[in-house]
């Protein structure tokens, strides 16, 4: 009799751990998919980044050449219609 019941623990055992095995191979197999979406998502935001802090220094250098350097304006004069 015990030798029949030690028979099939080791079975169920094993099927246990099968399914933990599974279970950690499916949730790792997740995870990899995840990260690599989260990569692919952060790779975009840092080229949309670049490309923003381009266009900014570009318009900073727009507003910078139409602003005169304080001295170099006449007086503040009243437009024509007064």
């Amino acid at each position: 009799m015990m030798g029949s019941g030690s028979v099939g623990l080791p079975w169920r055992v094993n099927h246990v751990n099968d399914n933990r095995l599974t279970e950690v191979e499916t949730r790792y197999t997740f995870l990899e998919r995840l990260v690599e979406d989260l990569s692919r998502v952060v790779h975009e935001q840092q080229r949309n980044i670049d490309v923003m802090s381009s266009r900014l220094k570009r318009l900073e250098a727009l507003v910078a050449e139409g602003i005169d350097p304080p001295g170099e304006h006449p007086a503040q004069e009243k437009p024509p219609h007064y």
